[in-house]
């Protein structure tokens, strides 16, 4: 019997193949080499509480995106969710709640496993006398710490942890705009103190480091994104590739990067006007980005189970 397909059909079947092949593809090469680890996933959800007591959920952004009208009366919850890629088992919890007029500008964790979470008020937040950031952290009994040292106007983002249990971060403008400096920060203390100034022409967000000691960042100009290597012990900055998505200049930034065991880099985020943000392989030698599973959340980082 003849089976005819038609051209619609044909590309959403090969659409759908291609993303498994990809997710077996990272799943077999990394499975060996990657045991015990996941990635975990960060993001909000805000409960408006009224004056007569009653509460309605409501989406809360759960990432820095401009201004935000003041909402005292409102809190949102932390929700961490997690995702094991060799066998795509998800897990999710509630761990916590924070103010609606705050964001999520950082997540990671700690050598010791506890999740660590910058916190930023929006820029038109009405708590004066507040530092711009504090790292806080979810479902564990620790006090919150301010970071010190930024402006009004700055904000600390993309946390990453070093092999050594160095908390490293970007500390950059609310609105994205350079400069960016690399810093080291105390998460005890919430003092930082500067590693690297990046270029100032470029726009610079998400930072990652491979088991081999690599660091990568990305910067984002004239619509394209760049994947960008960072040596601490040579000051240097060196642009690599152009990240690409079905043969297309990724333009929108991203919103975490990740490095695996296998020295396997994950990017995550979404193109312009798609939701939710998703996960994707990235070849370091093309920047060709293969997409594995969306994912929803603000942030994602590695996590030992």
């Amino acid at each position: 019997m003849e089976i005819r397909i038609s051209r619609r059909r044909f590309g959403q079947l090969a659409i759908a193949t291609t993303t498994i092949a990809g997710f077996s593809y990272l799943a077999s090469k990394t499975s060996a080499q990657t045991s015990g680890l996941a990635i975990a996933g960060i993001s909000s959800r805000g409960t408006v509480t009224t004056p007569d007591s009653s509460s309605t959920d409501v989406s809360s952004p759960s990432v820095e995106t401009g201004d935000a009208p003041d909402t005292s009366d409102t809190s949102q919850q932390v929700i961490i969710s997690s995702i094991d890629l060799p066998t795509g088992r998800r897990q999710r919890g509630v761990t916590s709640a924070m103010p609606t007029d705050e964001s999520i500008s950082g997540f990671a964790y700690l050598i010791d496993g506890t999740p660590v979470v910058a916190m930023t008020p929006a820029r038109t937040s009405r708590r004066k006398g507040r530092n711009p950031t504090r790292l806080s952290f979810p479902g564990i009994s620790r006090a919150d710490v301010t970071v010190s040292g930024l402006t009004p106007q700055q904000r600390l983002e993309s946390l990453m942890v070093t092999s050594d249990g160095t908390l490293l971060g970007l500390v950059a403008n609310k609105n994205g705009t350079p400069p960016v400096r690399l810093v080291e920060v105390n998460p005890n203390t919430g003092i930082f103190n500067v590693r690297l100034s990046l270029p100032s022409d470029q726009k610079y967000s998400t930072l990652a480091i491979c088991p081999n000691g690599t660091i990568y960042t990305t910067s984002v100009a004239n619509g394209a994104t760049t994947l960008v290597r960072i040596n601490l012990a040579q000051a240097s900055v060196t642009p690599l590739v152009q990240l690409r998505l079905n043969n297309n200049s990724w333009g929108n930034g991203l919103q975490s990067l990740l490095c695996n065991n296998a020295n396997q880099l994950i990017a995550f985020g979404a193109p312009r006007y798609v939701q939710p943000n998703a996960l994707y392989t990235v070849d370091l030698s093309s920047g060709a980005m293969a997409k594995l599973v969306d994912f929803d959340a603000a942030r994602v980082a590695m996590r030992t189970v």
